[in-house]
């Protein structure tokens, strides 16, 4: 074999994701940073060095003497101290740099790098063997133009809490001046990265005791709740779901809302009900995400029987102020058990900081081909934030700028950004889905992606079969039959005995603790058999389902010492 079919085999065997992306040549015309030239030519100690000719300038990418030895040396001055490290390096090049920080890695380190150049990733495939890169499960590998999404997923899933502070990026030498436009996109991914990793550790501190609290009380629920998948099954695919969020836009949509009902199915989000009410729209689902939502977006005039798709999380008031049927769902391993238990589906949706955003992937599990967003502006409108000439004066401090529909930069607020970032990674999962996402808005924030079409326009292409939802879900029975309660009902008692049992264990780990403390200190050593006892007990709090409702409460609460437990320091 030569370079190129043993690299292609190589990726087509651990990496069978961006295999599919190489192959698909469909893709090829829209890659973007090609070099002039490029080539390869012998360095002095025998191996190659990569030439680049862009915009007319030369760039050698390597020692022209000694290119390992050079890439050994830049490496130095990243040691890697702490746990869980995670690098992002921009440019794989020839691999001579990646290979010098991969062996620098550690047992649970990652190593992300993106190349923004299709062009020189092919001529590296054909006049280099890069199979231990490829094969490293320690590195992922983003080509801009063929797998950013999945690169970004799992940059995103790789840092957390504990490693938040053991971040490093950097640059293949002289990668950022070929490519700079590129590398500020890439720069701006990482902080993003960062930022959204840090608004999930707010949303943990800020709401992790409510998550138990709602979750037990919202337990009572269950005997009459519907499931997501016995929706799904009742659900017309072949009209649009709207997506109704509470942006000032949404005043503009009010009428075409009323001639649309009950030729779609509309989804109001918790904070948009009162307004659509107050103006004669009754939508088909409420979506409720907040653990602590104010229970007055339900406290109406009417009592309010649409049903409400929620989560065990939601706040337990807002729920039992609502009188209608519940669709309840869950991102949790404790409550998972109930459906398991009587052989359900579990009714997993993903959580999001945006009960829009919620409602939108409720829409994409259910299965619509075809969603449109309203009133989601996601940038300020004459200095309102929300329908109705709302301000909600909160977020003042966290305002900023995100590209306008018109290209312009509009006002928005760093959480605004967030969900659109968010936005745009699902709608990118949503097309490989065959699912089209419109954007109704006439102005505010663009989001990547999504189809650009007027109301009226959705009404006249797509709205024209008659439909009748409500009926539909009066024939509907509980998910859980009487035999299904005694089932869950058990399982809480069961619950119980492993409560009690995971307490007796935690008072004996902080007696372990003291120990192991007091050892360290006298003698800067500490018994085996302690610390192994230590790992059992700790493992067995771990792999029990309702620990699950503990952990965002004690991360929470131990975020500042969480944030540096992976730290090392010159301090014993």
């Amino acid at each position: 074999m030569d370079y190129f079919d043993l690299n292609m085999e190589c990726i087509k065997k651990y990496r069978n994701t961006l295999y599919l992306k190489l192959m698909d040549e469909s893709i090829f015309p829209i890659l973007t940073n090609k070099p002039e030239t490029i080539e390869s030519v012998d360095a002095r100690d025998g191996s190659k060095v990569l030439l680049l000719r862009h915009k007319q300038q030369e760039y050698r990418l390597n020692s022209i003497y000694r290119p390992l030895d050079e890439a050994k040396r830049w490496a130095e001055q990243f040691t890697f101290q702490s746990l869980d490290n995670v690098m992002a390096m921009y440019g794989l090049g020839n691999g001579v740099f990646a290979r010098a920080i991969m062996e620098k890695l550690k047992e649970d380190d990652y190593l992300f790098i993106y190349e923004p150049s299709y062009a020189v990733f092919e001529h590296v495939l054909h006049h280099y063997d890069i199979t231990d890169i490829i094969r490293n499960k320690h590195i992922i590998l983003g080509i801009e133009g063929l797998n950013e999404l999945e690169y970004r997923l799992n940059l995103k899933g790789a840092i957390v809490l504990s490693n938040l502070k053991s971040q490093y990026n950097c640059a293949y030498p002289n990668y950022e001046k070929i490519f700079p436009e590129s590398y500020r996109s890439f720069y701006q991914e990482l902080r993003d990265t960062y930022t959204s990793v840090q608004i999930n550790v707010n949303t943990m501190i800020a709401f992790g005791e409510r998550y138990i609290e709602n979750t037990l009380k919202n337990t009572k629920f269950i005997k009459d709740c519907y499931s997501l998948s016995q929706i799904k099954q009742i659900i017309p695919k072949d009209v649009p779901a709207i997506v109704v969020a509470a942006g000032p836009s949404l005043q503009d949509e009010i009428e075409n809302l009323k001639k649309i009902k009950g030729k779609a199915v509309i989804f109001s989000v918790d904070k948009t009900l009162g307004y659509l009410m107050k103006h004669g729209v009754k939508p088909d689902f409420v979506v409720t995400l907040d653990p602590k939502k104010s229970v007055r977006h339900v406290r109406l005039d009417e009592e309010v029987k649409i049903p409400l798709i929620c989560f065990y999380e939601s706040n337990y008031a807002l729920l039992e102020e609502h009188k209608g049927r519940k669709i309840l769902c869950t991102s949790g391993n404790f409550v998972e058990e109930f459906y398991i238990k009587t052989k359900q589906d579990v009714p997993e949706l993903m959580l999001s900081g945006s009960v829009a955003i919620v409602a939108f992937t409720a829409c994409v599990q259910l299965g619509f081909k075809r969603i449109a967003l309203v009133g989601q502006d996601l940038a300020y409108r004459d200095g309102f934030s929300h329908v109705g000439q709302v301000v909600d004066t909160r977020s003042e401090k966290d305002r900023n700028y995100v590209e306008g529909l018109d290209g312009k930069p509009v006002k928005s607020r760093y959480d605004w950004k967030e969900f659109i970032l968010r936005y745009q990674d699902l709608i990118a999962l949503c097309k490989e889905k065959g699912i089209e996402v419109i954007d109704t808005k006439k102005q505010g924030a663009k989001i990547k992606g999504t189809v650009l079409m007027p109301m009226d326009e959705v009404i006249d292409k797509y709205c024209s079969k008659e439909i009748d939802i409500e009926s539909s879900l009066a024939a509907l029975e509980s998910a859980f039959s009487k035999e299904d309660m005694q089932v869950v009902k058990q399982q809480l008692q069961s619950n119980l005995v492993i409560l009690r049992k995971m307490k007796e264990k935690a008072i004996s780990a902080e007696k372990l603790c003291d120990t192991i403390i007091k050892q360290l200190k006298s003698c800067g050593n500490c018994n085996t058999e302690d610390t192994e006892k230590l790992k059992k007990i700790n493992h067995y709090i771990e792999e029990q389902k309702i620990y699950s409702l503990m952990d965002s409460y004690i991360s929470g609460k131990t975020a500042k010492q969480l944030a540096l437990i992976f730290q090392f320091t010159d301090n014993d």
